[in-house]
């Protein structure tokens, strides 16, 4: 199987939360994806000791020579992608330990048109909706259907 899929992780001073995401991204099944993409926003402790502990060809590190601020770093992810499809983490996300595994089935079985993909482990399974979005007006009203547009006018 192709590689179809980059995982994107903008980071910034969060050693910890970084080492546990990497962690949990290593236990799975890697063979779909292309390269875990690390984004550091010119964090003060030795990102690189960190990435060497993991010891996995899959790291590539892209490390800021100063702070862009965090909404920058995280469009830079999308920039450096070489692959059709990219999961954008944070570094603190919570990752199931299937989460690749469902990702792949999901992209694998999208339409072609497929721009976005959106998955949550933020509500109960019960009411949890995955989203997949096509074109921009179904972003928009995807956007606008969990955070309502706030009425200026009163």
């Amino acid at each position: 199987m192709s590689k179809m899929i980059t995982i994107g992780i903008p980071t910034y001073n969060r050693e910890r939360q970084l080492r546990h995401q990497l962690k949990s991204i290593f236990e799975q099944d890697l063979t779909c994806v292309q390269e875990v993409l690390i984004i550091d926003n010119d964090s003060n402790y030795d990102i690189n000791k960190l990435i060497n502990e993991f010891d996995n060809e899959k790291i590539r590190l892209l490390r800021h020579p100063f702070n862009i601020k965090m909404a920058t770093n995280m469009e830079m992810p999308f920039l450096f992608c070489k692959t059709k499809w990219l999961w954008l983490l944070s570094d603190d996300d919570e990752v199931l330990s299937n989460s690749i595994e469902t990702i792949i089935q999901e992209i694998s079985s999208c339409s072609p048109q497929t721009g976005m993909i959106k998955f949550s482990i933020d509500k109960p399974m019960s009411i949890q909706k995955n989203h997949e979005v096509i074109t921009l007006e179904e972003f928009i009203d995807f956007y606008y259907e969990e955070k309502p547009i706030p009425d200026f006018r009163t």
